[in-house]
């Protein structure tokens, strides 16, 4: 069976012509060897790379392209179908899985092999870090070793994300220490965890999850490389000279292309994170937060589950005590057909301004013990097809002026006796709900979020922009105060008062009748009522 032309052995530089595998003293590479990117683009888009491997020449003849070799990308997993014929329907291409990761940038060390000895048919599969250069993997990780001067405005606590320490400035051959050497800011992650308030939050925000915490490391991580930066730290998606040129096909200037081909700089990228925790078992978690900022964690050492956006205007956080808070700056909006709330103990809402319910057909309000409807302002009750009123046992109405009531139609009137300025009580007066207190967070006049003023509100727990000074309280829900200033009777019968003032008759009107009525029944007035009453 003849060997694929593609895989034959002893075919030196991949010339199908030429074969080595008799030729005496013709070196041929069979294990694997170091190389250093020198170009990471290509026209296949499959990942291949330009290397130097200084094993094949010597390290003077690194700029020399004809000593370059060209490798593929050799995924740690890849899987593809078989074509099931001619068209392009997804039963008849080869459909394909795997794991893709992007080719390193020019300058890293990668680790390639030559199978068969074809050193210009090679493979790379894997990196080599260069010395210390692990601390900002996979995630920046906060340091107290970094010169604080002139980062005021940028960094107030006493720790900060941390970058790379500069191994061109300190020789790591001699270095016994790498965590003695001074670090850089990163100024991105530092400004972004000021604009969320979680500069200062060694839970949410900061955190120690990098490959260098301790050894053997307990961190497993993925981050990508990030955006390309030109040298002045610009993002290139913002420098619409070099995208306008690009799409016209023009020559850039050397420092544009440089920035192009990911030789300057790059933001830090997204980062997966699962942390098993250091030795005391601090920052066991799951992290995956986004280059701008977004982030889903996980925290098992705080018993936490957090998500929050990049800005800090939003955010979610379930904790341990079984306390779910739910923060917005602008608004929380729901739609379902049907929706359902219930509370063991109570529901509380607080406006600063409005509170609307509408109904498109029934609007049921009840309260078991007490139903209380209070306003500062003006009360307003209306029925369209009708209003009633019913009381189970007293029905008092006051006003602390006039009482009007007025009927279009008819007004009746039923009770057992009708008391015009009677010795009924007033209607009681309803308490307000009372206010309370609580911590708010605001920007302070150097753009930190400070926990510090207050809302007044109230609910039981409030939250707010990060830092929200609740996080580590347990909201103890209570009822408010809604009794009463006044009571009216309940029970009992309404006695009639006696006028204030007597009534005044004629004396001698009054001793005729008096007369009559004796004249004719020999019965005085007195004992006359008495027999009609009793009557």
């Amino acid at each position: 069976m003849g060997i694929d032309s593609t895989f034959q052995s002893g075919k030196k530089g991949g010339d199908k012509d030429h074969n080595t595998s008799r030729s005496e003293g013709l070196r041929e590479e069979r294990g694997v060897v170091v190389g250093v990117v020198k170009t990471n683009a290509h026209p296949s888009a499959m990942g291949v790379l330009q290397v130097f491997v200084p094993t094949f020449a010597d390290k003077s003849r690194e700029d020399d392209k004809s000593q370059w070799r060209s490798v593929k990308y050799a995924s740690p997993f890849y899987s593809r179908t078989e074509v099931q014929g001619s068209g392009n329907s997804a039963q008849s291409v080869k459909n394909t899985g795997g794991i893709v990761y992007p080719c390193p940038d020019v300058g890293t060390r990668v680790l390639c092999f030559f199978p068969e000895g074809r050193n210009q048919d090679g493979y790379w599969f894997a990196c080599a870090p260069d010395v210390y250069m692990m601390q900002t993997l996979p995630e920046a990780a906060m340091t107290s070793n970094f010169n604080k001067t002139g980062l005021e405005k940028i960094v107030r606590h006493t720790k900060a994300p941390g970058l790379e320490f500069n191994d061109k400035d300190n020789d790591v051959e001699k270095l016994t220490n790498f965590n003695t050497i001074q670090r850089g800011v990163d100024f991105d992650k530092a400004i972004q965890l000021k604009t969320q308030g979680l500069d200062q939050d060694e839970i949410r925000g900061l955190t120690t999850s990098n490959a260098m915490r301790e050894t053997p490391s307990e961190v497993f991580g993925i981050s990508t490389k990030g955006r390309k930066t030109d040298v002045r730290g610009r993002d290139l998606k913002d420098r619409k000279d070099i995208i306008d040129k690009l799409d016209a096909g023009e020559d850039l200037s050397s420092a544009d292309a440089r920035a192009v081909e990911g030789k300057i700089a790059r933001k830090h990228g997204h980062a997966f994170v699962m942390d098993d925790g250091d030795i005391q078992g601090n920052n066991n978690l799951v992290r995956l937060r986004s280059a701008g900022g977004h982030q889903v964690l996980l925290h098992d050492t705080e018993g936490v589950i957090y998500i929050s956006n990049s800005s800090g205007s939003t955010w979610i956080q379930m904790d341990k005590n079984g306390q779910l808070d739910v923060f917005s700056q602008r608004s929380i909006n729901f739609r379902s057909s049907s929706m359902n709330f219930h509370a063991d103990q109570s529901i509380k809402f607080h406006a600063g301004q409005q509170i609307q319910m509408v109904s498109g057909g029934s609007l049921t309000l009840e309260g078991k013990s007490l139903a209380n409807l209070y306003s500062d302002g003006t009360t307003m009750l209306y029925g369209g097809k009708g209003a009633h009123i019913k009381s189970g046992a007293a029905l008092a109405m006051s006003g602390s002026s006039t009482v009007g009531i007025q009927a279009g139609g008819n007004m009746d009137l039923k009770a057992s006796c009708i008391a015009l300025n009677g010795g009924a009580g007033p209607a009681a007066k309803q308490n307000a709900v009372p206010l309370k207190s609580l911590p708010d967070s605001k920007p302070d006049s150097n753009g930190f979020w400070t926990s510090g003023g207050n809302i007044k509100t109230t609910v039981d727990r409030a939250p707010t922009h990060e830092p929200f000074a609740q996080h580590a309280s347990v909201s103890q829900t209570t009822s408010s105060k809604q009794v009463s200033v006044t009571d009216v009777p309940d029970s009992g019968s309404l006695s009639v008062l006696k006028p204030k003032q007597s009534i005044n008759v004629l004396s001698s009107g009054l001793d005729a009748v008096k007369g009559l009525v004796n004249k004719f029944t020999g019965t005085s007035v007195t004992e006359l009522v008495d027999t009609t009453l009793e009557a």
